[in-house]
């Protein structure tokens, strides 16, 4: 399945303590491990060097700018050529616009599929079949819509010397679809900020933008990587609210963030 950092503490509390886990792509946090240490996780990889350590059986960060992806190919599959091709195209940073075969694949991973039935579709050599495509077009139908509408709740606000935007976005976009159509639609904008109805924010930064927003999304309790950050505001983000919501969030970082 998936795990997210904005409800990492949640999700991890919901797992079966018998159940063998191996835990890829995600940035661990000391307030994590009374969870973890009851849980039974083989393996946890990491691609942030400065990540805390992890009391699981195998704990991997990078040392050599390898993502996790990699650090999990080069230990279980080092020969598989599918492994070595996704964990190559993971090493993106902009996965999702490194051609076509990458952009599909990760709108397919959007459009809410079931993960076990497209990793046994990887596992058997296949990145495509006949359903993969069905559910790619019905998924950008949908999503030509909610890219559209993006715009129209674009706020820019001004933080120290960066141009934050924030906008309200629906739940069928992926976080790197929706900042980055942000990100596109005006030069000016230094760091995109999407809100979810359900409360979930996203940050996504352009890469000359010296901001870590890692930092940021932990002052909301969640997490991610410096360039791509996530996290729960707690409560539904509604038109009525949206406002407010963008002041509330611009106070949190004025007294508590600063570069």
């Amino acid at each position: 399945g998936y795990l997210h950092n904005e409800s990492l503490t949640e999700e991890l509390e919901k797992i079966d303590s018998k159940t063998p886990v191996f835990i890829l792509d995600i940035c661990p946090h000391e307030k994590h491990k009374p969870i973890i240490e009851k849980l039974k996780i083989l393996y946890w990889s990491t691609h942030d060097p400065n990540a805390p350590q992890i009391p699981v059986k195998t704990f991997e960060k990078t040392t050599e700018k390898k993502c996790s992806a990699e650090l999990a190919q080069e230990r279980f599959l080092p020969k598989d050529q599918i492994a070595i091709k996704l964990a190559k195209l993971a090493h993106e940073v902009t996965y999702w616009q490194q051609g076509e075969e990458a952009k599909k694949l990760s709108e397919l991973i959007a459009s809410k599929i079931n993960p076990t039935e497209l990793i046994q579709a990887l596992a058997n050599g296949a990145f495509w079949n006949k359903n993969f495509e069905k559910k790619h077009e019905e998924y950008l139908q949908k999503k030509e819509q909610a890219l559209n509408n993006i715009l129209k709740s674009l706020t820019i606000t001004k933080y120290l010397k960066y141009n934050l935007g924030f906008a309200s976005a629906s739940h069928i976009l992926t976080t790197a679809d929706a900042g980055q159509k942000i990100l596109d639609s005006h030069k000016g904008i230094d760091v995109s900020i999407i809100l979810y109805k359900n409360g979930k924010i996203s940050f996504r930064k352009r890469n000359e933008c010296e901001i870590n927003l890692r930092k940021i999304a932990q002052l909301f309790d969640g997490g991610g990587h410096p360039y791509a950050a996530g996290a729960s505001l707690g409560k539904k983000i509604t038109k009525e609210n949206f406002e407010k919501t963008i002041n509330e969030i611009n106070s949190k970082l004025k007294e508590n963030f600063t570069l």
